[in-house]
């Protein structure tokens, strides 16, 4: 517990104290806490719109369809069907996920 200035007046008050014994001005601000700095933000839950998610299992599918024909390295090929199956094990993880909630 400290003595410090007043802001308004100039006189001792402590610094613990919420406001100045003398004239009644705020010594210091209270300390926000963090659970009550954000409490008044609102969780939003947003789902992924149909498009986009369709998007999402088809695109993967036509650069594997196109990487397939001929004159295309076997490394670019690997390396494309390797991302088509990352692809669809984490979208249809994802479907079951929500399917069994």
């Amino acid at each position: 517990m400290a003595l410090i200035d007043c802001g308004e007046c100039g006189r001792m008050a402590s610094d613990q104290a919420a406001a100045c014994p003398h004239c009644g001005a705020p010594v210091a601000p209270t300390p926000v806490s963090p659970q009550s700095a954000f409490a008044d933000l609102a969780v939003v839950q947003r789902s992924v719109s149909f498009w986009l998610g369709l998007g999402v299992v088809l695109l993967p599918l036509a650069f594997t369809w196109l990487l397939l024909r001929q004159g295309y390295s076997t490394r670019s090929r690997c390396l494309c069907v390797a991302w088509l199956v990352i692809m669809l094990v984490g979208v249809l993880g994802r479907v079951s996920k929500g399917l069994a909630m």
